[in-house]
C-alpha cells in the first residue's frame, strides 16, 4: 500500500504541474486544489483517489498545494545526463547477465 500512494501523489502532482504550465497560474493551481479539497470533504460518492485526498486529515493535499506555491523546480542538465547514463549502466548489465546465463544454460545442456 505504501507504493500505491506514493504513486498516487506523484500522479497527482504531475497533474497539478502540468495544469499550472497550462494555466500559467501556479497560484491559481494552488487555489483550485484546496477548493476541490474543501468541496469534496464529507462527500463520500467522490473519488478521493483522483483528488488525492485520504481522508478526514486532508492527506496530500497541503503538500500539493505547497508544491505549487514553491519556485518550480527546474531540472539540471547534468541529472538528466547521469539519469540517462544510469539507465544505460542498467541495461548494459542486464544484457551481460541474459547472456551469462545463455551461456550456462548452454553449457549444462539445457539448449
Amino acid at each position: 500500500m505504501p507504493l500505491q500512494r506514493v504513486v498516487e501523489y506523484s500522479v497527482e502532482q504531475w497533474a497539478d504541474e502540468v495544469a499550472a504550465t497550462m494555466t500559467g497560474d501556479r497560484r491559481g493551481t494552488a487555489v483550485a486544489i484546496a477548493k476541490a479539497a474543501l468541496a469534496s470533504r464529507g462527500r463520500h460518492d467522490m473519488p478521493t483517489a483522483a483528488l488525492g485526498i485520504a481522508g478526514p486529515s486532508g492527506g496530500p493535499v497541503p503538500r500539493r498545494g505547497a508544491a505549487m506555491l514553491a519556485p518550480e523546480r527546474r531540472s539540471h542538465p547534468a541529472a538528466v545526463v547521469m539519469a540517462l547514463a544510469g539507465l544505460l549502466v542498467a541495461v548494459g548489465c542486464a544484457a551481460e547477465g541474459a547472456r551469462d546465463l545463455h551461456a550456462l544454460f548452454a553449457m549444462i545442456g539445457l539448449l
